[in-house]
């Protein structure tokens, strides 16, 4: 396969994620605002700078805005041309990279990509209106979903297809380990009973992460942070545990070099192992006693080192933070 194509392929699919997780990111922290168990704790712009350090947008944002509030930051993340990361943003690119390899994605992907962005331009992106916008968000996860079905669906297991994979879970596991960062250190601030903010602060963690009824399937308790982190890091079954995501890079790169390692592979493959090593017979006793932030730290590292590998071993083009 060329390497602009696969390159293509690579950003279609990280982009399309991008845009689905910042979509649940915002979902969820504005339902966590309206149901704040504690009105006196947090205050909006603590939670809102808490999604612009998931994201790794502080410093972007505060370039353009003097404070941190709901509509700017929903601006921001949502809809800003300046901000290429943002949703309407990541749609357009994965767009485009999906125009340039029509001849390799099935006629299905093109139609849906180009549909997500078209709806992504006609909505009244200066006028929305806080009543209406969840519909947005549920509309963005919703075609993220449909994208995702037409790929396992009717995509041909070759190389295109495991492409695309690599995107998505790299993408998938560096920003599970951002969140977890995050609200592993986020103390919310409490007048009231802190045993029921701090339950409320693990819900939304679940939530981000699409993960809060497989949780109490698995575990059927109250919320415990050292439950969630090692439901979210360790977990080897659900999608969007960082070992799950990590195991499917594994399998991917195994899908490409069909379980040969060569010299112009081989960093790329140790790298990997290393990762995979961490999530797969590590423990939260070792994440409390290593440190959780240099943790959390490591693991969203050794994802942007294997970005890079991917980069240098496919010839593919710069990959972003």
């Amino acid at each position: 396969m060329l390497s602009r194509a696969a390159d293509s392929l690579f950003w279609m699919a990280r982009n399309i994620e991008r845009a689905e997780n910042n979509a649940r990111l915002i979902d969820v922290n504005l339902e966590s605002m309206l149901e704040n168990v504690d009105p006196s704790g947090d205050s909006e712009g603590d939670n809102w700078e808490a999604i612009l350090r998931i994201n790794g947008y502080v410093q972007p944002y505060y370039q353009l805005y003097e404070c941190c509030n709901t509509r700017d930051v929903m601006n921001f993340v949502t809809f800003s041309t300046d901000n290429p990361n943002s949703i309407l943003q990541s749609v357009e690119i994965a767009r485009e990279n999906a125009r340039t390899i029509r001849g390799i994605i099935p006629q299905e992907l093109w139609e849906l990509l180009n549909s997500f962005f078209l709806r992504m331009k006609e909505y009244p992106v200066k006028q929305w209106e806080m009543d209406s916008i969840h519909q947005f968000f549920q509309m963005v996860k919703d075609q993220s979903l449909h994208f995702q079905g037409i790929v396992d669906a009717i995509m041909f297991r070759g190389d295109a297809y495991t492409f695309i994979k690599l995107g998505k879970w790299l993408e998938r596991a560096e920003k599970t380990a951002r969140i977890l960062d995050i609200y592993y250190h986020k103390k919310p601030i409490s007048t009231l009973n802190p045993d029921i903010v701090e339950h409320h602060n693990w819900w939304s963690v679940l939530h981000m992460s699409s993960g809060y009824e497989a949780y109490l399937e698995q575990y059927r308790s109250y919320l415990k942070p050292e439950k969630v982190v090692e439901f979210l890091l360790f977990n080897e079954t659900f999608p969007r545990s960082i070992r799950y995501c990590i195991e499917q890079l594994m399998l991917s790169f195994d899908d490409l070099e069909q379980g040969k390692i060569q010299p112009y592979n081989r960093s790329l493959y140790i790298e990997l192992g290393k990762l995979h090593a961490y999530v797969k017979y590590g423990s939260v006793e070792e994440v409390i006693q290593i440190g959780a932030h240099e943790y959390f730290r490591m693991i969203q590292k050794s994802c942007n080192q294997i970005g890079q590998l991917i980069r240098k071993t496919y010839y593919l083009g710069e990959i972003d933070g």
